[in-house]
């Protein structure tokens, strides 16, 4: 369990939803993340890309579905993930302040209720990728349809 939490975290890690990167610069940890053609934007296409890796990562019996114990283990990675100390602009609990109650915070967007979008108790490949979409469209705040930096400003 021990290694698979070691492997997971380190998957998550290169595949994370932004975390606090430096104060002043929100979002630069998602764009060095997610910006899979290095431009300066992330397009949907880019975010589904990213969620596909994430969601095949953590399927670990490949039955497209994320039970109970892989979500498990995937909230453990994501906490863990955002509680490493010793990081510039990050340490204990720095990641949280992104999940924001109204939903469009990063921590927000792998919630298992915001994913479980039919609210069955299950995950399937398809609510997973999916879900990001929605997300997405709340941080374009330009509505340019792809993300930059600007899209991750301190919001009122």
């Amino acid at each position: 369990m021990t290694r698979a939490l070691v492997i997971t975290t380190a998957i998550l890690t290169a595949l994370s939803l932004p975390l606090a990167a430096e104060p002043g610069n929100p979002g630069a940890q998602f764009m060095y993340n997610w910006d899979l053609d290095e431009d300066g934007y992330v397009t949907l296409a880019e975010a589904l890309d990213r969620r596909e890796a994430i969601f095949a990562a953590f399927d670990y019996n490949e039955d497209g579905v994320l039970d109970d114990s892989e979500y498990a283990i995937l909230d453990e990675a994501r906490a863990h993930d955002q509680d490493r100390p010793g990081q510039k602009g990050q340490g204990r609990g720095a990641g949280r302040e992104l999940a924001r109650p109204n939903g469009t915070g990063a921590g927000f967007a792998m919630d298992r209720a915001e994913v479980d979008l039919n609210g069955d108790g299950t995950v399937t490949r398809s609510e997973f990728i999916g879900s990001v979409r929605g997300w997405f469209a709340s941080r374009d705040t330009d509505d340019d349809g792809r993300l930059s930096t600007a899209d991750f400003g301190r919001r009122g």
